[in-house]
Parts: structure tokens; C-alpha cells; sequence
């Protein structure tokens, strides 16, 4: 089977340098990535891989850029034709198992495939140097703790666990050809018919959404530009994350609100004895025993 990531990009050069060499790396023959900022440094990055790996001007393939992963497949399909597309944002890392998107399981008897995504944390070490990794693989700490939920966030964020420690929703990949529409945060679609969908067991998705005070900074005006933008068709309650984001930008609390999602290092070890920190390996260890 033929494996294209789509990543919707609208991050920094380097993660996207990063996004782009870990998935080529676990198989996936090409990667379409949509370039949502006016940025030419991440343009450049999408022409050091070959010609497996392309980037194009949101507004160069999408009428209407909102839509943007639904005219990516669109676009992807023209360019490599592949049996599956993942739709990924630059900060997430799709991680099998097995090291190989090709032995993902039961994909034979799948459309569609759920794939669940846990927040990976910056570590902040005893120099007071924030560590983030260098590597996504099977020992990466994430949060793993299914009792934190977003929705706890939602309602009393002030008073509540930094948002790193929430679960977050999962990301999907599907046979393209049977998409009509993405659905907004690429977390579900619109089927042309009813499709197969299964839960990739075998796989996870690593988030990393905070690594250093600069990428946040930048993250919040990225934020602010698409509300200004597309906020009246956000539905009522979404991005209410981003929202807290911006009145924590406006109360001058930005430095405050980065340093509440760094886990110190000390700390490390406590988190992983609670299961509130775990791992993929320790995750994909459970979802077999919990099979058996």
C-alpha cells in the first residue's frame, strides 16, 4: 500500500524539518504539505527531501483555505495517487509500533482508521534547560491518563491541570478516495458512503504542542490571525483553548501560562509510578494485554 502524509503546516520551519524526516522514516512514500503561512524559510525545507516530499501555497490548491485538508487529498491524490492519507499537523509524529506504517494491522478491512494522540511534554532539567525530544519513539514520556479530560479545561481552566495534561482528541488516516469533506481539526470526515472504520491499536500519534517560549509566542499570533480570520465558523465551544490562549496573551501571562506545561525533570519519575506519565511502549503493551 502507498502511504501519503498530508501535514497542515502552519508552525515553524524546523518542526516542520523534523515532521517531514520522521515520517519518511517510518514508510510513508510522500508527503503533501500545505504551507498555510506566508513563510519562505518552510518553503525551502519542503525542497530538501526529493521529489517524495512537496509544499504548496494553501491558497494555490484550496478555494476556500478553511477547507484546506479537504482540498489537500484532492491535490494528493492527483500527485501520488496513494491507497492511504494521515492528516497530520506539523507538531504530530505518527508512531507505529512496529517502526513501519505498513504493518499497521487489519487495514485490508478498513476505510478509515482512528488513531489515538497523546501530548508529549517538554522536560525542564535541573540547569533550567527545557529538554524536548530529540527522537519520537517508543520511550518518549506522554500523557497518558484518560481521568484528565478536556473538557475539565473547558470549564475552569484557571483552576484546573495545565492543558498538556488533558487527552486530547485523536487523528485519523482513510482511503482517500471515499472522502467527500474533512471535518474541522482533521479529526473526522464526510464519507461519499458508509465506510469501515477501525482503531488503530497498533498505532499512535505524539503530539508536541509546546517546546520552546518562541514557538508559543508564535503559536498565539498564528491563532489570533486564523479567529480574525475563520472565528464565526468555529461552532460554539471549539478552540476554546486557543481563546484561553489569547486572554492569557492579553493578561500578560504568556511566560506564565508556557511555564505551566514544562514537567520538571524531578518530577519525572512520580508521574510515571502514577501512570499519569507513560509511554507508547507501556501503551501498546496494555492494548495487547487488555486484547488478550
Amino acid at each position: 500500500m502507498n502511504f501519503c502524509a498530508i501535514i497542515g503546516h502552519a508552525d515553524e520551519p524546523d518542526m516542520l524539518e523534523r515532521c517531514i524526516a520522521h515520517h519518511l522514516k517510518i514508510g510513508v512514500e510522500r508527503i503533501f504539505v500545505s504551507l498555510n503561512l506566508d513563510d519562505p524559510a518552510s518553503a525551502a525545507v519542503t525542497t530538501r527531501f526529493g521529489e517524495g516530499v512537496i509544499g504548496r501555497h494553501v491558497a494555490d490548491f484550496a478555494a476556500d483555505p478553511f477547507e484546506f485538508f479537504t482540498a489537500a487529498i484532492a491535490a494528493a491524490r492527483e500527485w501520488a495517487q496513494p491507497d492511504w492519507v494521515m492528516l497530520v499537523d506539523t507538531d504530530e509524529f505518527w508512531l507505529p509500533r512496529s517502526a513501519d506504517i505498513h504493518a499497521t494491522a487489519n487495514l485490508e478491512h478498513s476505510d478509515l482508521v482512528t488513531v489515538e494522540r497523546y501530548n508529549a511534554p517538554s522536560i525542564k532539567t535541573a540547569g533550567s534547560l527545557i529538554a524536548w525530544p530529540e527522537v519520537i519513539d517508543l520511550s518518549v514520556p506522554i500523557f497518558g491518563a484518560p481521568e484528565i479530560s478536556v473538557h475539565a479545561f473547558e470549564t475552569n481552566p484557571a483552576s484546573n491541570p495545565p492543558w498538556i495534561t488533558t487527552k486530547v482528541m485523536p487523528k485519523i488516516m482513510v482511503r482517500p478516495e471515499l472522502v467527500e469533506r474533512v471535518e474541522r481539526g482533521a479529526h473526522a470526515v464526510v464519507g461519499k458512503r458508509a465506510m469501515r472504520i477501525t482503531a488503530g491499536h497498533d498505532l499512535l500519534v505524539v503530539h508536541l504542542p509546546f517546546t520552546t517560549r518562541d514557538r508559543f509566542v508564535r503559536k498565539i499570533e498564528a491563532i489570533r490571525q486564523r479567529l480574525r480570520l475563520y472565528g464565526h465558523r468555529f461552532p460554539p465551544g471549539a478552540a476554546f483553548h486557543w481563546k484561553r490562549w489569547l486572554e492569557v496573551d492579553a493578561e500578560q501571562l504568556i511566560d506564565q501560562e508556557f511555564d505551566r506545561q514544562i514537567v520538571d525533570a524531578s518530577e519525572v519519575e512520580v508521574l510515571m509510578r502514577g501512570q499519569i506519565l507513560t509511554t507508547p511502549a507501556q501503551l501498546f503493551e496494555r492494548r495487547l494485554s487488555s486484547a488478550r
